[in-house]
């Protein structure tokens, strides 16, 4: 951790935020100092569990970042008067962390005008970031500057994170004081009048006869804040000069049994906003100070103006008392200081043709960001892929006919040897270089735990010994489980599954529930329920933008091999073009416009073209060409009026953007979500249903709208799911 100046007491408060944090996360915290710092000092940063290191020791710390992430902040780091040789090794230590593959981060940085030799040097450390935190707009602006090409966010100043109130420890217990904490920098042309500083003292010991004044010491240097406060009230007796015996508790509580608060510091006046103390600031120029009189309703006293003292005095009990809730949008604002900090893998089949599972890991991936912020989700594909590719797929149309005619015993002999040789040979080295920026890990969703030939089984099974080998914690999350596992599947993945910490384990459906319990026995932690995260696609990808004129009306179009092959039950394939045909027909004679689509998998969308060649002439059908993202899906399902599917996930985004859907049976994880969200009614069973039947079957369906509240409800049961996921990764041991 690169530390403000650790005389400070201001710059202590944020390295102990940071220093709980890491506690929080089980990360050990080697802390730089650059020169001697007071003992006082550095028995308060061991015992939040920081260790010391010298930062004027550059092999040491190269080999330490070698094997380290890096956080500089908070607190007004980046400034002019930093040393050049302290400036070049850190330069040198950011290299280090990234040559080892470490991650550099800023929490609530303050950023100072620099020049010459040192913008340089501060452009290359802020540059060597993923993203900067800072922690108010002069800042903001600033680092915009130095380092345009690194994505710069507005969070808020650390010590507003924590909960510093309760580090609050009186030794001792002397009356209420009017407290003075002020400070001059002549680096950054930073005073106060000492006209102005007297006035108000004055008006204040009117205001409360008998409390006496405290001058508060924040910074510990010699010739620091001691001299200034000296120089300015040491010629009055009823002054107590008070450094709090350089002990962050000593000096909370001061502030908590404070009368009122005057001061140019920023810690200062947010150490009174922390205890809802009346706080005035003495405006000297510096743009961080503005949060406390613009934000947390402090008064301000311009650096020229004469003062009115006693209106000034009015405004800060006014502000005090009217402060309200608005130090929660900061405190939210400083959380956003761990923005990405804590990267998450998880192992899914997003890149997949199928859009379906893309849109499922989108949505997980946003709503885990949204609700944890620190959290920075990233997919890694199970078959390797890692994007999106219209190409993929084209040959599994001609592969999954080809083992379909394979004798049922050579099948079963022969894919799960070629599959392991796959997965260990192709996919796991793959899987090792994008797991090992990652912390934590996760498993789902989607179909996942299934067993055709072994496939899931073995490439689980490897991620999960992945991750047991480099210590990292997983949760499976949100998965479909089907039944049928064969005994080998099941022995392999339960015994991969032994071999790391399991956070959590959720699946998506009831049905899904009930195999894991048939399946695999008493798993713990205990499988639980958690919606399919596609529910929040309306959320993900934007309101729905529907265009005015006829209705619009999607038939999502299923490679007829597909139904058969994962299908719950055999069916008489020979009927099933000749039944959709019939049905489009039938739809066809109604007003609005009939559009064919697929769900992007390559089989679907050839079938859909050779299906479209027999309808082509109806009035009002078209084919809608092949979608290649999962937005693109979900912004045309959005604007539609209704749809008919046998994919579960256009069934899903249908429901997220309150999109009547009716169901095609086939699978009964169809079944079990149309029965979840209140609309079993609305699943067809193709294989005994009549075009006409199913026709009615939608009229229905489309003239029947989805309850307001019931689709509130689910997407806010699908959300605290993801919270809790959130949660549980975020506060899990890191590798």
């Amino acid at each position: 951790m690169i530390a403000g100046d650790l005389h400070n007491l201001g710059d202590l408060a944020l390295l102990l935020v940071n220093l709980d944090e890491a506690r929080r996360r089980g990360r050990p915290a080697l802390v730089r100092r650059w020169g001697p710092i007071p003992k006082a000092i550095a028995r308060q940063v061991e015992a939040a569990g920081g260790t010391i290191v010298d930062g004027r020791a550059p092999i040491s710390m190269l080999r330490i970042g070698l094997r380290s992430d890096l956080l500089i902040g908070g607190g007004q780091i980046v400034r002019q008067n930093t040393s050049l040789r302290a400036l070049a090794y850190l330069v040198l230590l950011t290299l280090a962390v990234r040559l080892g593959g470490g991650r550099i981060a800023t929490r609530g940085l303050g950023v100072s005008e620099t020049h010459g030799l040192h913008r340089l040097l501060w452009r290359a450390v802020l540059g060597s970031c993923a993203s900067l935190n800072l922690r108010d707009r002069e800042s903001l602006a600033r680092s915009m500057e130095l380092a345009p090409w690194v994505r710069s966010r507005l969070t808020a100043d650390m010590v507003l994170s924590g909960d510093l109130p309760a580090r609050a420890v009186r030794r001792s217990c002397p009356d209420p004081s009017i407290i003075v904490a002020v400070c001059e920098d002549a680096s950054e042309n930073r005073s106060v009048r000492d006209a102005a500083l007297h006035d108000l003292l004055g008006a204040a010991r009117a205001r409360w006869p008998g409390v006496p004044v405290r001058a508060v010491i924040h910074d510990l240097r010699p010739g620091a804040d001691r001299e200034f406060l000296m120089r300015l009230l040491g010629n009055d007796p009823e002054v107590l000069i008070d450094d709090a015996g350089a002990d962050l508790g000593e000096l909370l509580a001061i502030y908590r049994d404070a009368k009122i608060v005057i001061t140019n510091r920023l810690h200062s006046g947010l150490f009174g906003t922390l205890f809802e103390r009346p706080v005035v600031v003495l405006d000297d120029g510096n743009g961080k100070l503005r949060v406390l009189y613009e934000q947390l309703g402090a008064a301000r006293v311009a650096a020229r103006p004469a003062v009115d003292t006693d209106t000034t005095l009015d405004n800060a009990l006014a502000g005090a008392e009217s402060r309200g809730d608005a130090v929660q949008p900061l405190r939210q604002a400083a959380r956003g200081n761990l923005f990405g900090e804590r990267e998450c893998a998880i192992f899914n089949v997003k890149y997949s043709p199928n859009l379906g599972d893309g849109l499922i890991a989108e949505c997980l991936e946003a709503a885990l960001h949204a609700i944890r912020p620190e959290l920075a989700p990233k997919s890694i594909d199970l078959a390797g892929r890692t994007r999106y590719d219209p190409a993929a797929g084209r040959n599994r149309r001609l592969v999954l006919r080809t083992l379909d005619l394979l004798p049922k015993a050579a099948r079963a002999a022969i894919m799960p040897l070629l599959l392991t040789l796959y997965a260990r040979t192709m996919l796991r080295p793959k899987w090792r270089r994008q797991l090992l920026s990652s912390d934590v890990a996760a498993i789902g969703g989607g179909a996942l735990l299934a067993d055709a030939d072994m496939n899931f089984p073995i490439k689980l099974s490897e991620v999960l010994r992945l991750c047991a080998e480099g210590g990292r914690a997983v949760a499976i999350t949100h998965v479909g489980v089907t039944p049928g596992w064969s005994e080998m599947g099941r022995k392999r993945f339960l015994g991969a599954l032994g071999a790391v910490e399991l956070l959590k384990f959720s699946v998506r459906d009831r049905r899904s529930l009930a195999n894991v319990r048939s399946e695999f026995g008493d798993i713990v932690p205990a499988p639980e329920l958690a919606l399919d995260p596609g529910l929040l696609c309306s959320e993900t990808y934007g309101a729905a933008r529907r265009a005015a004129g006829p209705a619009r009306i999607g038939l999502c179009i299923t490679e007829p091999m597909i139904l058969d092959l994962h299908g719950d039950k055999r069916a008489d394939m020979a009927r099933y073009r000749p039944w959709l045909v019939a049905v489009i027909e039938r739809l066809a004679e109604r007003p609005g416009d009939l559009l064919l689509f697929t769900n992007g998998s390559p089989e679907d969308d050839h079938f859909a073209k050779d299906l479209f060649r027999s309808v082509r002439h109806l009035h009002g059908v078209e084919l809608v060409p092949r979608h290649t993202r999962p937005a693109d899906l979900a912004h045309f399902i959005a604007g539609l009026n209704g749809i008919i599917a046998h994919r579960l996930h256009a069934c899903i985004a249908a429901y997220s953007y309150a999109v009547p859907a009716v169901g095609l049976s086939w699978d009964k994880k169809l079944d079990h979500f149309f029965d979840l969200v209140g609309r079993g009614d609305h699943v067809v069973d193709w294989r005994e249903t009549s075009p006409g039947s199913c026709v009615a079957a939608v009229d229905r369906a489309f003239a029947d709208p989805i309850d307001p509240a019931r689709h509130a409800a689910t997407l806010a049961q699908c959300r605290a799911g993801i919270a809790d996921l959130a949660d549980c990764l975020a506060g899990a041991r890191t590798a």
